[in-house]
Parts: structure tokens; C-alpha cells; sequence
């Protein structure tokens, strides 16, 4: 297990979507596990989240990373995962982490049953249906005390639609620790305060649709007016 700051200097090179805040809360929640636990990462690009998360793991702790690599919509391509493979060499991590290139949905149906993931990392395609999926088909693989984490979550419309219909009606999976766009599960008894916090979070959604909106119709000033700054949709 190396330090925050270490895993933050060697994963800042690499082309990604995280912020320091959600960098820190990854790191956080892979560091809380124990020696032995799985983690799971959807949505790896090149390697960005993966080195955080790797760097934060206890000794004999592993994560598995998924991803195609190969689908243009999320940056991917014939270089991504040439990219992936030479970031993780770069920060020592090839014999912490499984790579299945791949969908999430093929392996979640593969998985084995007597290894239960204690963290899980969404960060995939972020349309209603494979947001939804993996949540869903991840949920039975988790352990009793699992933490989900989820990217993009109320600033993409598909993964709010997701996020609402598969937590909103939960009993056992709350929200507990917010970092922009990442957000963080944890499994067990769902308080009133755990709905409170849930439903609090479709105003900073109605902000990101309205930056999104701004950004779109070159309305910088709006955005700006929104507390965003840059030409970038919120994450």
C-alpha cells in the first residue's frame, strides 16, 4: 500500500476524468479493506482510476479491472488499451491488478460465487440500461459490508435515471460520502438521513443539466454563473 500523495503524483499524468477530492475518496475506500478482499473497477480507460485504487489495496488484497478498450464514445480505440497496460507498468501495479477486457455484464455472469467483491468501482457506459446492469448484476456479488462507488453520478443523465431506479427504493445500500460526481454505497440499514441525502443530490444534478446546457449553446457566462468554469461538462 503506498500513500495518498504517491498514488495521486502517478496517476496525474495519465489522461483521465478525476478530480483530487474523488481521487482521495477512491483511494480511501480501497485502503479501508482487508487483506484478501476484491475490488472491481467498470470503466478503466487508461488506467487513471485503476492506479488509485491499485496503490491504495493492503497486501494481498486485488483488483480487477474491466473494459473493452475499444469503444470510441468513452475515449477508447486501438490506443487505449495500449495506454492502459503501459500506465500500470510504468507505476509498478502489474501483479495487483486482473485485467478482463471485455463488458461488465459477461463477467459479473462468469463470476465465481465464492468470491465476493468487498468494493466495487462504476465508471462504464453511462446510458439508463448498462448503468443499470451493473449495478445490478454486481449487487448479488458483493459482500455484506460492500461499498459502490459511482462516477458521473447526477451529472449524467443516464447514470442519475440508473442511480435513482436501483438505490432510491433501496433497504440496503445507502449513500454516505459525496465527491463531486462520485458518490459512495455502503451496504447496510437505510436511515431516514441516507434518503435525505440521496434526494439532496438531484439540486446539484439540476445545476450539472443546466452547465451541460450553457457549454452546449456556447453560454459560457451561464456556466460560469453556475460556479463552473472551463469548456469541460462537469464530472
Amino acid at each position: 500500500m503506498s500513500t495518498f500523495s504517491d498514488a495521486l503524483a502517478q496517476s496525474e499524468p495519465i489522461e483521465g476524468w478525476l478530480t483530487e477530492a474523488q481521487a482521495r475518496l477512491l483511494f480511501s475506500s480501497a485502503a479501508a479493506l482487508a487483506p484478501g478482499d476484491r475490488a472491481v473497477e467498470i470503466g478503466s480507460h487508461h488506467g487513471k482510476s485503476t492506479v488509485i485504487l491499485a496503490k491504495a489495496l493492503p497486501v494481498g488484497s486485488r483488483l480487477t479491472a474491466i473494459d473493452p478498450f475499444d469503444d470510441p464514445r468513452w475515449g477508447g480505440g486501438s490506443a487505449a488499451f495500449g495506454a492502459f497496460t503501459s500506465n500500470l507498468d510504468k507505476a509498478g501495479l502489474g501483479d495487483r491488478v486482473d485485467l478482463e477486457r471485455g463488458f461488465s455484464g459477461d463477467v459479473a455472469r462468469r463470476w465465481p460465487a465464492d468470491k465476493p467483491v468487498r468494493l466495487l468501482y462504476i465508471d462504464g457506459a453511462h446510458d439508463v440500461k448498462t448503468a443499470s446492469d451493473d449495478i445490478t448484476l454486481w449487487r448479488s456479488l458483493l459482500t455484506a459490508d460492500a461499498t459502490i462507488l459511482i462516477h458521473d453520478a447526477f451529472s449524467s443523465v443516464g447514470v442519475t435515471r440508473a442511480i435513482l431506479r436501483e438505490f432510491a427504493p433501496s433497504k440496503d445500500f445507502a449513500l454516505k460520502r459525496t465527491a463531486g460526481s462520485l458518490i459512495a454505497f455502503k451496504r447496510g440499514p437505510v436511515s431516514a438521513a441516507d434518503r435525505a441525502r440521496l434526494a439532496g443530490r438531484l439540486g446539484y444534478f439540476v445545476r450539472n443539466v443546466g452547465v451541460k446546457t450553457a457549454l452546449r449553446c456556447d453560454q459560457r457566462w451561464a456556466a460560469r454563473a453556475l460556479g463552473h468554469s472551463g469548456t469541460h461538462d462537469p464530472y
